[in-house]
């Protein structure tokens, strides 16, 4: 691959000579063309243009005014997703030495993520198999003074650069639509239709000891116990439509054994709240942010504050490679919180961060655990007072519950109906965390009340904070 500059102005048209095969490609709009008219089966061709075309469509329906409502709606719904399940990258994580190091977006369609990586100071580049999405947004995007990237056109299967040359692969929503490089080896419901895609992320990528990393997101996931008539993107692509498959986190998980290839990340979004695990080489999952989190893009300050409390230190130590690490919220020393406080534990703040919680009912939520931990964006002055609606689950009725706030610790005794309890807190040294401790978490299945296996002990209403 050359880069696609004559000092430093784009080349927008014209033809690279393949110095192996003498084959030409073309140069389109900027973009290098590098399918094959040998690579491209009868298939993916129809996939080409049909995307091509809808895109086209949908383009000109904005200009003049004929985009249904609906679409936009969607889009917009979608553009929400996409950057629940992947801002973290750009605000939650500090790369060094980004000037020597290279990103691949496979199935870049709008660009967004090549940008805001190109944005990093990354030499990136975007590649998909249909050069109409790709060429458009890019183009604006240079036109109001974008950051510089190489557009490629290629088969996600068949990647045209040389071993080990990326620090980054990323794939957003992209891997579902992979289909085998040789088509009598695709087969319905099949998810080693990703295998060859697979296979070459990981020959392009540098491995993981040399700091290589793949990042996975919004990959559709099926539930486990699926049945194939169930699976309806793969029936409305048989009824003509782009080649699009889910498949189960167990589809996924025995590939990505199969190839030797895991991703660093692998992420989701629920809601418009981010879900995250990591993968170490061994294929072993480490939960970094988890659904019942509630971190929007806008609670990404708490990002580190979640991992660390998730998971074990020297398991994000192993995650990330040594040129890449958590970004710790700036911490707001001088700033305390103001009062009163009011917390409602059936809804989700951006200043608030809960872990040791189940998700959110209609009114609260339960500690899950032995600690539940509430963590504020501002920090508890050095006196204050608690209000908690709150009451206990089992043997956990009647016992002493901790209630800490810094090394100051206070008890709440519950009784098994909501009642208010208040806590007077003196002498705390400044601290943003306050940890309930549950002596005898318990799930309801195991003393025979019900199937609901969560080890809960305390539920929460309502919690006011107040001098």
């Amino acid at each position: 691959m050359i880069p696609n500059h004559d000092n430093g102005h784009e080349i927008r048209s014209g033809n690279v000579v393949c110095t192996k095969t003498g084959e030409k490609f073309e140069i389109i709009n900027g973009a290098l063309y590098l399918i094959s008219s040998d690579d491209i089966n009868n298939f993916q061709k129809k996939d080409q243009i049909e995307v091509n075309n809808f895109n086209r469509r949908i383009d000109e329906q904005k200009k003049n005014g004929t985009i249904p409502k609906e679409f936009l709606a969607s889009e917009e719904a979608y553009l929400k997703e996409t950057e629940a399940r992947t801002d973290f990258l750009f605000s939650s994580l500090i790369y060094q030495g980004t000037a020597n190091r290279f990103v691949l977006e496979i199935g870049a369609g709008d660009t967004k993520i090549t940008q805001k990586f190109s944005e990093l100071g990354f030499n990136c580049f975007a590649l998909d198999f249909a050069e109409y999405r790709i060429c458009q947004d890019s183009d604006e995007y240079f036109k109001n003074k974008g950051k510089y990237f190489e557009r490629v056109i290629a088969l996600m299967n068949k990647l045209p650069f040389q071993d080990h040359f990326f620090d980054i692969v990323i794939s957003h929503a992209s891997l579902h639509h992979a289909t085998p490089t040789m088509m009598e080896n695709f087969e319905w419901f099949n998810p080693d239709n990703m295998l060859d895609t697979l296979s070459e992320i990981k020959r392009v990528l540098k491995p993981k000891e040399s700091g290589g990393i793949f990042i996975a997101t919004g990959e559709g996931v099926y539930p486990d116990d699926i049945l194939p008539e169930n699976r309806k993107l793969e029936h409305t692509a048989m009824t003509g439509g782009p080649y699009e498959a889910h498949y189960t986190m167990s589809e996924y998980i025995s590939l990505f054994k199969k190839v030797g290839l895991f991703p660093t990340f692998f992420s989701n979004a629920i809601d418009g709240n981010l879900t995250l695990n990591g993968y170490l080489q061994d294929g072993r999952k480490i939960d970094l942010i988890k659904a019942q989190n509630y971190i929007s893009k806008d609670a990404l300050h708490f990002f580190s504050n979640v991992c660390e409390k998730n998971s074990k230190p020297d398991d994000v130590q192993e995650l990330f490679p040594n040129w890449i690490s958590l970004r710790n919220y700036e911490d707001l020393e001088n700033v305390h919180l103001n009062f009163p406080f009011l917390i409602d534990f059936s809804k989700v703040y951006s200043d608030i961060m809960f872990s040791g919680f189940s998700g959110i009912e209609p009114q609260g939520r339960w500690t899950e655990g032995e600690k539940a931990n509430i963590i504020f964006l501002k920090k508890f002055p050095e006196s204050f007072k608690v209000q908690i609606d709150a009451y206990a689950f089992g043997p956990n009725i009647g016992k002493r519950i901790p209630v800490s706030v810094g090394s100051i610790t206070k008890e709440l005794i519950l009784s098994d109906k909501i009642k208010t309890y208040y806590l007077s807190f003196n002498g705390v040294i400044p601290t943003h965390e306050l940890v309930i401790t549950v002596p005898n978490p318990v799930s309801p299945q195991e003393l025979h009340r019900s199937n609901d296996n969560r080890k809960i002990g305390v539920f929460l209403h309502k919690m006011i904070i107040s001098r």
